[in-house]
């Protein structure tokens, strides 16, 4: 936060490796699926 700004940072595309890490949510937390299919 060198300029004072706060980010967010999170994969476009579900990433299965994630779900060792992150859980089954954390695997599937983003906009494409991952055949590259818009989810919304």
């Amino acid at each position: 936060m060198k300029e004072g700004i706060a980010m967010f940072h999170f994969s476009s595309f579900d990433e299965s490796w994630k779900v060792r890490v992150e859980g089954k949510l954390g695997a599937c937390w983003s906009i494409w699926d991952k055949n590259k299919n818009l989810k919304y």
